[in-house]
């Protein structure tokens, strides 16, 4: 039988929160979903807490990996190929919602048209779920603004070029609600090989596709913990790499498409922030190439100009050299002319 929502849980040794995050999805106020629920081969007590809820009449597929996939967007792509609802739900497992959550979403869709995707205000909460902060008053604070304050909907392509490409702006995919039309086996591809910028590759993508409702009520609850996968690959310099490969990968769409003076000019501002913010790291993490890759894409997308870019790259080499006063040196450079 055809379903409205397909929500998909893709779990990894979060046994400590399942039951809160499974509770919360089945007493939802909207109840025309399934349920998917994925286990990446978890070593603490997650499967016998999954193997509870499988016989549950809204669960349709419950399947446990038997080796790690090394990538939560792995888990993410069988959750998507198994989907049948025409809207997807992401329900990250250490997280939890508000039990009005699918129904104010799925509310904000029914009075806007050509919206790619919904996604509301999260409360971040630690490992005991205590409330810490509100994602809204973080984004106000990072971009200036009170815009997060109140409900909105937005033209994805501005979104994208104005805010995501300076800073994330979905920040949780337990927050959002796809439309699933726009789901394809390219897309798929592309998301499974990411191991940490998955989600941001995936809200880019979705940005390019249509408008964005925002609904500023806290309807998610984002736990922040020492085990987030984002924390980890910062500490083995995945996330840095990943950042430049998704840029590359949404750049290029975009170029598919005629760009106007205004967006070339504010596509230029973030690919400067994006080599001030990630260069130094690549470089310290031994993934030099993947940034020099990186300025020479931009560069023949016209995006760069040919002397930028050659005094971007000789400024590289140089901090390369490890010597602290040279190093000093090539960073202020950098920051001047980006």
């Amino acid at each position: 039988m055809p379903v409205k929502v397909s929500v998909i849980v893709p779990n990894y040794n979060h046994a400590s929160y399942l039951r809160q995050r499974l509770d919360s999805i089945l007493n939802q106020t909207y109840q025309d979903f399934e349920l998917i629920l994925l286990d990446d081969a978890s070593t603490d007590s997650s499967v016998s807490i999954l193997k509870s809820y499988a016989q549950h009449p809204k669960v349709s597929h419950f399947i446990v990996n038997e080796i790690n996939s090394g990538s939560p967007f792995k888990q993410w792509e069988k959750g998507l190929r198994l989907a049948k609802g025409d809207y997807v739900w992401i329900a990250e497992s250490d997280d939890y919602a508000e039990l009005t959550f699918l129904e104010e979403a799925l509310n904000s869709l029914k009075t806007n048209a050509g919206i790619a995707l919904t996604y509301c205000d999260s409360r971040i909460i630690d490992e005991e779920g205590k409330t810490l902060n509100l994602i809204s008053k973080r984004k106000n604070g990072f971009f200036k603004t009170n815009r997060w304050s109140y409900d909105e909907i937005v033209d994805g392509r501005t979104e994208l070029l104005h805010y995501m490409f300076f800073k994330t702006t979905i920040n949780n995919a337990s927050a959002a609600l796809f439309n699933k039309s726009h789901i394809n086996d390219a897309f798929l591809i592309r998301l499974a090989n990411y191991k940490n910028a998955g989600d941001m590759f995936c809200y880019m993508y979705y940005a390019l596709k249509g408008n964005i409702v925002y609904i500023s009520k806290a309807l998610n609850n984002y736990r922040e913990h020492g085990y987030n996968t984002t924390k980890k690959n910062i500490d083995n310099g995945v996330l840095y790499k990943e950042r430049l490969l998704c840029y590359l990968e949404i750049i290029s769409m975009l170029k598919e498409s005629k760009l106007t003076k205004t967006e070339q000019k504010k596509l230029k501002q973030s690919i400067d922030y994006a080599i001030k913010k990630n260069a130094f790291q690549l470089i310290d993490y031994k993934n030099y190439m993947v940034l020099k890759d990186f300025v020479i894409a931009v560069r023949e997308f016209k995006l760069l100009s040919y002397p930028k870019s050659f005094i971007l790259l000789l400024m590289f080499n140089l901090y390369k050299v490890n010597v602290k006063r040279i190093r000093g040196i090539s960073v202020r450079v950098i920051k001047l002319i980006c």
